[in-house]
């Protein structure tokens, strides 16, 4: 968990650049607790989205392998 927080933040700081405009004008303890907040929040984002595009996908699957076996019965 520590190195997608480390590289989350690396993300953060490098591709977004927003956080270096905030870190500009927030003190030092204030941006540092910002910046791992969303550090721990993003992760946590991607897993419920990863899970509910799964879980949509899920029936499809079904569907499929249920096709396949009826194909090989053939």
């Amino acid at each position: 968990m520590l190195p997608l927080i480390v590289l989350t933040l690396l993300w953060l700081l490098v591709v977004a650049r927003l956080p270096l405009l905030v870190v500009a004008r927030l003190p030092l303890l204030v941006a540092a607790l910002l910046l791992l907040l969303v550090a721990a929040i993003l992760p946590l984002l991607v897993l419920a989205v990863l899970s509910q595009l799964v879980r949509a996908m899920l029936p499809l699957l079904v569907l499929a392998m249920v096709y396949c076996e009826s194909d090989l019965d053939l």
